[in-house]
């Protein structure tokens, strides 16, 4: 049971990674992610029923060589099928063209779920303002700790 939530976690885990990275999708890309999930989440539980009937669950290497196949053929297959606005695959993109998605992609594709995540200037200046104070931060511990010593003696 524990071999099949996790292939399922698997294949939920990069069906959204696959939304998060390429976002700018033409046409309605959630209902297709939706059904090639529905897809996947069945065709998996059904091979491993059939799996466990005919005694090939209890063979490691056999389990690690499918989960290599569910992984490699899921993002083949979504990587070919998932529409973009540009009517270039995310596979062209990433294999042919050597275009990867970038921060602004991501960034994007998680203001589409809800999330909402800093710029890159934001954060660069929230890190530099954090690194500005911490010498204040370490003399200000160092002095309630020697207070603390001082009392406790």
């Amino acid at each position: 049971m524990g071999r099949l939530i996790r292939r399922m976690l698997v294949i939920f885990l990069i069906h959204l990674a696959i939304y998060i990275c390429f976002p700018y999708t033409a046409g309605d890309n959630v209902f297709i992610l939706a059904i090639s999930l529905i897809a996947w989440l069945g065709g998996i539980i059904l091979f491993s029923f059939i799996f466990y009937i005919v005694g090939l669950s209890k063979s490691k290497t056999f389990n690690f060589l499918f989960d290599l196949f569910i992984v490699f053929v899921s993002l083949y297959i979504l990587l070919n099928i998932y529409p973009q606005r540009d009517a270039v695959s995310p596979y062209q993109k990433v294999v042919v063209q050597k275009k990867y998605p970038t921060y602004e992609d991501a960034k994007y594709g998680l203001s589409k779920l809800g999330v909402d995540i800093p710029s890159k200037k934001t954060v660069q200046k929230d890190f530099k303002q954090t690194i500005e104070i911490l010498p204040e931060i370490k003399e200000n511990l160092s002095n309630h700790l020697d207070k603390d010593n001082a009392n406790n003696d």
